[in-house]
C-alpha cells in the first residue's frame, strides 16, 4: 500500500497500478476485513484515473460506494466520480451521482458543495440564469474559507473546480449583461488557471461590451477586433464592432472622409455578421 501511494505521488501510475492490483488480489482472499478490499479498490481506481482509464476507474469507485465499509472512503469515491463527470461536462450525471450521498449517508461537506455547483450549471443550461447565479454564488462563499485561509483542500485546487466556479458565474453575469462582474470573474478564473481559447474569447468580448456600454468606442472596436481574430467563425464580434464603429462615427468629432471610411468598414462587418 505505502509503496503504491508513493509511486502515485511520483506520478509513476503504471507501477502504482501493479501494486494496487496485487493488493486487491490479497484483499479479495479469505480472512480479510471488508474495509481492506474497499481501500484496495479505491487506490486502484485512483491509479486508473491517473492513466485516464476513466471507465474502469468509475467501476472501482462504485464498488467502494456500494460496500460503504468506510464512510470517508465511500464519500471520497463518490467525490471522484463527480469530478470525472464534471471533467466530461456531464453535469446531469454528476448531479445525479451527488444526490446519492443522502442514500448512502455520506456526510463530507465537499459533496454538498459540488452538488450545489452542478445544480447551478444545470440551471444555466436551462437558461434559468438568476437561479443559477444564486446557487453558484453560494459555492463561491463555501470555497472562500479554504481558498483564503491557505488550507490544503481539493475544493480550492487551482487545477479543478475553483476556476470553473468563476468561469460559469462569469458566463451567468455575461448573459444578464452585468459585464463588469463578468469580467472580474473571468480575470479571477484566469489567475487561478490560464483560460482556454474559448474562455479567453468570451473575456475579450466582455471587455468590448463593457467599453461599448461606457461609450469607450475606440477601446470597444479594439476588443471586438481581438475577439474576431480568436474565433473568426463567430459572427457576434463583427456585428458588435459594426455597432461600435457606427456609434464612434456618429458621436465623435471626426472628418467627413474618415467618417465615410468608418461607415464602409461597419457595412463590411455587417455583411460578415449576416
Amino acid at each position: 500500500m505505502k509503496r503504491g501511494l508513493l509511486l502515485l505521488q511520483m506520478k509513476l501510475s503504471e507501477q502504482a497500478l501493479q501494486d494496487f492490483e496485487k493488493l486487491t488480489e490479497i484483499s479479495e482472499g479469505e480472512n480479510q476485513p471488508p474495509a481492506a478490499l474497499s481501500k484496495a479498490y479505491f487506490y486502484k481506481a485512483k491509479a486508473l484515473k491517473k492513466l485516464n482509464n476513466l471507465s474502469d476507474a468509475m467501476l472501482y469507485f462504485e464498488q467502494v460506494i456500494r460496500a460503504n465499509d468506510d464512510n470517508h472512503l465511500a464519500s471520497s469515491a463518490l467525490y471522484e466520480i463527480a469530478k470525472i463527470k464534471i471533467q466530461q461536462k456531464d453535469f446531469y450525471e454528476a448531479y445525479y451521482n451527488l444526490k446519492r450521498a443522502n442514500h448512502f449517508k455520506l456526510k463530507q461537506k465537499k459533496l454538498v458543495t459540488y452538488k450545489i455547483f452542478t445544480e447551478g450549471v444545470i440551471f444555466l443550461m436551462k437558461r434559468k440564469t438568476k437561479t443559477a447565479l444564486k446557487l453558484i454564488c453560494q459555492v463561491v462563499d463555501r470555497l472562500k474559507p479554504s481558498a483564503e485561509g491557505g488550507e490544503s483542500s481539493s475544493l480550492a485546487s487551482p487545477d479543478y473546480i475553483y476556476n470553473l466556479v468563476f468561469l460559469y458565474r462569469a458566463y451567468g453575469y455575461f448573459v444578464t449583461e452585468d459585464y463588469d462582474s463578468s469580467l472580474k470573474d473571468y480575470i479571477k478564473a484566469n489567475q487561478v488557471k490560464k483560460l482556454n481559447h474559448t474562455s479567453t474569447y468570451n473575456m475579450v468580448l466582455c471587455q468590448g461590451l463593457k467599453c461599448l456600454a461606457s461609450t469607450e468606442y475606440e477601446n470597444a472596436i479594439s476588443f471586438f477586433t481581438k475577439s474576431s481574430q480568436k474565433l473568426p467563425q463567430n459572427r457576434d464580434p463583427y456585428l458588435l464592432r459594426a455597432i461600435a464603429i457606427v456609434r464612434y462615427a456618429m458621436h465623435k468629432p471626426i472628418k467627413q472622409k474618415t467618417k465615410t471610411k468608418m461607415l464602409k468598414d461597419a457595412k463590411r462587418d455587417l455583411n460578415k455578421a449576416l
